[in-house]
């Protein structure tokens, strides 16, 4: 608002947007709906994130205020807290890991993260305190690195799933007294058929009496194991094509009751890569009943200056690499920087916008404590200014800031998250 207000009030008649300018920029999503914008201090890659509702911020008072954190673990190693208090970025905080990171979840008051040796490293929320460190799987030859968690909070267990297809199921309400699995009871249970395993998501069925555990792996399959009572009843394998295709993989899982549960009918979203294509999955007869092609969408609040459709909406470009359900939409970020909002439901696309220069590496729901609405949290690499896409200009008070940023940094965009459909 400001930027625009400043270049309305240009000297000079050229230097000011025209009306039609000015139209196409207020009615774009980032002017309806962005409310802040921070640059990460390094050019490392965001490679795991979870938020947390539980911190309380030091308002400029020096009182308590509520708000929300977000952990961005990047593959140099470190691990960056973002603290959020009403519409704002307040707090920048970075801690070291002893290992690369892989994943990230949070379970309770604290926030666990897998790295690349098959360990777990948990952190009270908040103030960064190291709890345990754990190694599920030591002996292995390979060093298979954690690449999911998953809080099961009716089952007061938390799903960790190696690269190796091994998944554990560890228990949520203590923390183990060995730093390895030679000590049994922190480590309660072993699933997993598969030589490969990508992500994981939880859905419940049969009045939430039962918990599907669906597990992401090699060559378009789903592995669903069904629990009661923390015993598994039962096993299938789902696969998204037939004939069955080699060399696709299940990377992005996730589903309408984790890590948030919302009414309505349950739902699993997938999306396999290589392709462009978001699946929408019903739980209980374990078939596709929608596809979202994001290749077919184009962005919105682009001038002719700023968009070159022939060169950049292509199918390399348009791969998924995020997925977010937030309320009655879903979310979902590709290679080309485009954020999706689509009905939740139906998967009709609701707006498209390009707010990063390349990937989207993550976007998340964000509950602040204290507050009653829900933001977005959307990570990528490259912001690009709305105002900059319709005009040329030298500067303004806040695009000086966000233009002297280094185009390889990752940037960490907060959003409203109503009313897209009037964006």
């Amino acid at each position: 608002m400001l930027d625009l207000m400043v270049l309305c009030w240009c000297q000079q008649p050229r230097d000011r947007p025209s009306a039609s300018q000015i139209v196409s920029i207020a009615s774009a999503p980032e002017f309806t709906h962005l409310l802040d914008i921070v640059s990460l201090n390094h050019p490392s890659t965001v490679v795991a994130t979870v938020t947390a509702s539980s911190f309380q911020a030091n308002n400029e008072d020096g009182a308590c205020a509520s708000g929300g954190e977000i952990w961005l673990a990047c593959a140099n190693k470190v691990t960056d807290q973002l603290v959020v208090s009403g519409h704002s970025f307040v707090q920048y905080s970075s801690l070291v890991l002893p290992g690369e990171p892989t994943a990230a979840c949070l379970v309770g008051n604290s926030i666990w993260l897998g790295d690349c040796k098959g360990q777990i490293h948990a952190y009270f929320a908040g103030d960064c305190t190291h709890i345990f460190s754990y190694a599920l799987d030591p002996e292995s030859p390979a060093n298979a690195g954690v690449c999911a968690i998953l809080h099961l909070e009716q089952q007061a267990r938390v799903a960790v799933g190696l690269s190796n297809g091994r998944v554990f199921l560890v228990r949520d309400d203590m923390s183990p007294t060995a730093p390895t699995m030679g000590e049994g009871s922190f480590v309660m249970s072993e699933l997993g058929s598969s030589s490969v395993l990508h992500a994981i998501t939880t859905v419940y069925t049969d009045k939430h009496n039962e918990c599907q555990l669906w597990c992401g792996e090699s060559d378009g399959a789903l592995s669903v194991y069904t629990m009661h009572d923390n015993m598994v009843t039962g096993h299938k394998v789902l696969n998204h094509f037939e004939p069955i295709i080699a060399n696709v993989h299940v990377h992005q899982i996730v589903s309408s009751h984790s890590p948030i549960m919302y009414d309505g009918p349950a739902a699993v979203w997938t999306y396999v890569h290589p392709g462009c294509v978001v699946y929408q999955w019903d739980p209980i007869s374990g078939n596709i009943v929608n596809k979202l092609d994001c290749s077919k969408l184009v962005p919105c609040s682009e001038s002719l200056k700023s968009i070159s459709i022939e060169e950049h909406l292509s199918p390399g470009r348009c791969q998924v690499t995020s997925l977010c359900v937030l309320n009655t939409e879903l979310y979902i970020g590709t290679t080309w920087g485009c954020i999706v909002v689509a009905e939740r439901t139906s998967m009709r696309p609701i707006t498209v916008f390009r707010p990063f220069q390349e990937e989207v590496s993550a976007i998340l729901a964000l509950q602040p404590l204290g507050q009653s609405e829900t933001l977005l949290v959307t990570i990528g690499q490259g912001y690009r200014s709305l105002i900059k896409r319709y005009k040329d200009v030298i500067g303004t008070p806040t695009l000086l800031s966000q233009c002297s940023q280094t185009h390889n940094n990752s940037f960490a965009l907060l959003w409203a998250t109503d009313n897209w459909a009037a964006a």
